[in-house]
């Protein structure tokens, strides 16, 4: 028998705005239109998961489904580079992880390979980075240091809005 309950978690990719040419709000536009989210979901989570538009699962309190969202969009990707002052493609390095399974990233080689793709589409030179999630990769993301677009999530323990928000933003 099949339960079927909510997705209890969330995947994510970070920007790392300590990197140029991430440091310019136009740029992470871009890559925010530059991210085929939808196609990842519907080609590998079978069915199962929805496009995150927030650090919260729809299913904790606390979610807010009225935010603002950025459709898949490569030619409005393209203009918010050029906006930017950016020759295209623009080469940008995207980590991902390697020796992992998780909830919310079961397969990380082929979510970074169609990320990859859909950049690509939208102005952008992507060279991927895999490393192994222990000791390398989840070091590198936690300090900065892994590159200037990577993916990475999160599984609640509880359902609590503290159990994803306390975990990542408070001091």
């Amino acid at each position: 028998r099949l339960i079927n309950r909510p997705p209890f978690n969330v995947a994510y990719v970070t920007i790392n705005r300590a990197k140029a040419p991430m440091n310019n709000v136009l740029v992470r536009r871009a890559v925010a239109h530059g991210l085929d989210r939808a196609g990842v979901v519907k080609s590998f989570y079978a069915n199962r998961a929805v496009v995150a538009h927030g650090f919260l699962p729809p299913a904790i309190p606390g979610y807010e489904p009225n935010v603002r969202k950025y459709a898949f969009n490569p030619e409005q990707s393209k203009r918010l580079l050029r906006q930017a002052g950016l020759s295209l493609p623009v080469k940008i390095d995207f980590y991902w992880p390697t020796n992992v399974s998780r909830p919310y990233m079961p397969s990380p080689n082929l979510n970074a390979a169609a990320f990859k793709a859909s950049l690509e589409r939208s102005g952008f030179d992507v060279n991927l980075v895999s490393e192994p999630w222990r000791p390398d990769y989840v070091k590198h993301v936690n300090e900065g240091s892994g590159g200037h677009l990577n993916i990475i999530g999160w599984t609640g323990d509880y359902a609590d809005a503290d159990n994803f928000l306390g975990t990542f933003f408070q001091s």
